[in-house]
């Protein structure tokens, strides 16, 4: 687009007739934007925009801010003045403990708060004690509902260290000995367990061949069938069908998964009785469950699918 005289004139006249950018341009075939740009440059006066007038906004109506009664700002700072704490006003009275500290903005400032008040000497032992013991800042805090950084400062005064440090080393011994104690426990049980699966299979460790039973002792163990098939020259999966052929027929595999649904149907169908059970932890309790729930749900199915020929039909 170029301006030629013939256009420029006709701009000059609009502009004279007193037209808005808008409507030039409308006239013009041009941008509103090219028209304000030719007008700058030549000194065409341009008519000025006039804002229209917006309709009066209705007077905002003054904001109810709620306050406390009287009665209640008067107590709040004789309790303040009795050197009640925060938690105690804020019982008394209904207030915030928030504004507790506003409503008493013109009294003298008291040196103790609503936090110091709650945690006294033993309080402090009781926590650091707990830190030198080996519990760590952030768990402690939780459990005694109080800030991390209380307790490093009541850590570095003298007087709370000193009466902490004994009662730290009774609790340390406290909880060694509950380690030592849960750890007899926990080897008393896995050996009643491990008995109870020795005994269970034993006779048919007899009855299978020496290397099958030999890699089923170090299955038993805990080893897994890859180690046990490099060292025998195997493959894994043959190293599992042999285990699965002796658990069908009794032997217990304390770490050995629950068997599949494949499993269970050659089972029902061979045996037509309750399989054993499939874990040592099953067999330490015997009022417990001898199978797991996924164990359970597989014989289930698979008593459904193919039942004893006697019950057939």
């Amino acid at each position: 687009m170029s301006w030629t005289k013939e256009r420029h004139a006709r701009l000059v006249e609009l502009a004279a007739n007193g037209l808005s950018p808008r409507q030039m341009a409308a006239d013009l075939g041009v941008t509103r934007n090219a028209v304000i740009g030719r007008c700058h440059r030549e000194d065409v006066p341009i008519k000025a925009y006039e804002r229209k007038p917006r309709a009066p906004r209705p007077p905002r109506e003054p904001r109810q801010c709620w306050r406390y009664p009287d009665a209640v700002v008067l107590r709040v700072r004789e309790l303040y003045a009795e050197g009640r704490s925060y938690a105690d006003i804020s019982d008394m009275t209904g207030a915030t403990v928030g504004s507790i500290g506003y409503l008493t903005s013109a009294l003298p400032r008291r040196h103790d708060t609503h936090r110091t008040a709650a945690h006294d000497f033993a309080f402090r032992v009781a926590a650091v004690a707990a830190t030198l013991a080996g519990e760590s800042f952030a768990k402690a805090a939780v459990r005694l509902d109080c800030s991390q950084s209380s307790i490093l400062k009541w850590k570095r005064l003298p007087a709370v260290l000193a009466a902490a440090q004994p009662l730290a080393e009774r609790i340390r011994a406290k909880w060694e000995a509950d380690q030592a104690e849960t750890a007899r426990l926990e080897a008393e049980a896995a050996a009643e367990a491990r008995a109870l699966v020795d005994a269970q299979n034993a006779p048919l460790f007899a009855q299978m061949p020496h290397r099958d039973a030999n890699m089923l002792r170090r299955r038993v163990d805990g080893e897994t069938c890859a180690a046990i098939a490099r060292d025998y020259g195997i493959s894994r999966e043959r190293v599992r069908q042999i285990e699965v052929t002796w658990r069908l027929k009794g032997l217990l595999v304390p770490c050995a998964r629950p068997l599949n649904g494949a499993a269970a149907r050659r089972l029902m169908l061979r045996l037509h009785r309750a399989p054993p059970p499939m874990f040592p932890a099953a067999v330490v309790s015997p009022t417990a469950d001898p199978l797991t729930p996924y164990w359970r749900a597989k014989v289930e199915q698979a008593a459904r699918e193919h039942p004893p020929r006697g019950e057939a039909g």
